[in-house]
């Protein structure tokens, strides 16, 4: 049988409570951490300016403000803010920028070890990842970036872009490509088909001279006509493709 101090004590391990740390008629949103219920932040809109209060703290003023991003494991969270036209991003307590022109919001590689965001300077793409900066890449009607995708262990990240009408992709610290395309892949914070559940392994397929190749981690599989890949829950590299008149499905890692 619980006693009263027991009761007493879980009661308060489920409850939080916060004081509001501006006037309640400038809150404009509350917004819950989704994946741990750990944090909570209000937005407060005051004389023309933006305020954000976690939890406990106060962040601000600021010419603008969207919204926090956490990392899937609480430990990091992060945003961007407008202030006297520069640009600037916080990750926990530190402040990055100022940046002269537009940010790219803030993502979390799984475990919060990793986080990054992309920037335009001078008409030119720049990755800002942690403390290093990658760049620059072209930024015009033909030229793109793709975001940032971090494996599930956060030992790997990588992004694709465009340059001169061909298709790379930046892994690390290695270049691969130039390709006529990319296919396979898709970048995002949950490192969805670039990475094995384990990250042990990474791959996608391309096109070169109107073929088809899959490359897992340094190794290249093809020519297809054809053929998709996935990794599989258990982190087996799958391929099918077209052998005459078959479709042809194969585990090739």
């Amino acid at each position: 049988m619980e006693t009263k101090k027991e009761e007493t004590k879980k009661e308060e391990g489920r409850v939080r409570k916060y004081k509001l740390l501006l006037d309640r008629e400038s809150i404009t949103g509350v917004r819950l951490e989704e994946t741990r219920g750990k944090y909570v932040y209000l937005t407060y809109k005051k004389d023309n300016q933006y305020y954000v209060q976690l939890n406990d703290k106060i962040y601000g003023p600021y010419d603008y403000f969207d919204f926090i991003t956490f990392s899937i494991d609480s430990s990091k969270y992060g945003w961007r803010y407008k202030k006297d036209d520069k640009w600037y991003v916080q990750v926990n307590d530190k402040i990055y920028g100022p940046y002269d022109d537009y940010v790219y919001g803030v993502i979390f590689s799984p475990d919060g070890s990793k986080y990054g965001w992309y920037y335009i300077k001078d008409n030119k793409y720049y990755i800002q990842l942690n403390d290093k900066i990658y760049g620059p890449y072209d930024y015009g009607p033909y030229d793109y970036f793709y975001d940032i995708t971090f494996s599930p262990d956060g030992s790997k990240y990588g992004w694709k872009y465009i340059k001169d009408n061909k298709y790379y992709i930046q892994l690390n610290d290695k270049i691969y490509g130039p390709y006529d395309n990319i296919y396979g892949v898709i970048f995002s914070p949950d490192s969805s088909k670039l990475f094995s559940p384990d990250s042990s392994k990474y791959g996608w397929s391309y096109r070169e001279n109107n073929k088809y190749y899959v490359q897992i981690n340094d190794k290249i599989y093809g020519p297809y006509d054809k053929v998709d890949f996935t990794f599989t829950k258990d982190n087996k590299a799958i391929i099918a493709y077209i052998l005459g008149d078959e479709i042809v499905i194969e585990e090739i890692e």
